[in-house]
């Protein structure tokens, strides 16, 4: 079993550039959504910050394992949400839903590793 506390090493060049990848699936996923330009926004907030800590952009083949970044960000997304549903008042249906889409994802990615 991977221990997940384990940090992947730093990232080195590899190949595709995510970011763009990702950006032309937001358009084409979500051309028509209001909240498309806030998401692009956002994104590439997130790119800047990454390439100002790493030096790099995150790219395919990088050296780390995509995986495992990825569950450990989940289980991170997971408890930022967590502590969303503690700090709401009244009504906390919405907020629950999005954590429970949460705990699906995570499950979708462990399985998805075992595989793989």
């Amino acid at each position: 079993m991977i221990n997940m506390a384990t940090p992947e090493p730093p990232p080195t060049p590899g190949g595709k550039i995510i970011y763009k990848e990702l950006l032309q699936l937001l358009q084409q996923a979500l051309a028509k959504d209001p909240f498309e330009k806030i998401m692009h926004d956002h994104i590439m907030d997130r790119v800047k910050f990454g390439f100002e800590k790493y030096g790099v952009y995150l790219e395919s083949n990088n050296g780390r394992d995509a995986s495992i970044d990825a569950i450990q960000e989940c289980i991170d997304l997971c408890m930022y949400v967590g502590q969303m549903v503690a700090e709401e008042e009244g009504d906390k249906w919405e907020i629950q839903l999005l954590w429970l889409k949460t705990l699906y994802l995570l499950a979708d990615l462990e399985h998805y590793k075992s595989k793989h």
